[in-house]
């Protein structure tokens, strides 16, 4: 087993110019952006976590008691998923709850608002 330093090789010397292949391939689909700092709000704050082409993923920390605006979007759809706390969701019509590992899809073009009602930060991705 290699230590730290140590060249491993990991294609047979005849095959390396496939191994850059593959590497040229994975470099196009990987995301171009790191994740960058928090974005502070009067309701918590949010930290874009990875983007790419048509995708965006944020973690959005919630304070107990705070609520986002409420909001539509006409080219985005959003899928929440909790991961910690209690969210309290405006999904058109409906208003209900969803905790950690429960998730909610906001079709494009749906008033939506995401609300805190606990008492401990609410996270969601």
């Amino acid at each position: 087993m290699a230590t730290s330093g140590e060249a491993v090789l990991v294609a047979a010397r005849d095959r390396i110019d496939d191994l850059k292949n593959v590497v040229s391939e994975i470099e196009k689909i990987r995301p171009k952006t790191e994740p960058k700092g928090p974005v502070v709000k009067p309701w918590g704050y949010y930290q874009v976590i990875e983007e790419g082409e048509g995708y965006q993923v944020k973690r959005l920390v919630v304070e107990p008691g705070a609520r986002l605006s409420l909001q539509e979007h006409a080219h985005r759809a959003e899928h929440w998923v909790v991961v910690r706390g209690v969210a309290r969701i405006t999904n058109g019509d409906e208003v209900f709850e969803r905790r950690a590992h429960e998730h909610t899809f906001i079709p494009m073009g749906t008033i939506h608002r995401l609300e805190n009602p606990g008492d401990e930060d609410l996270e969601i991705i």
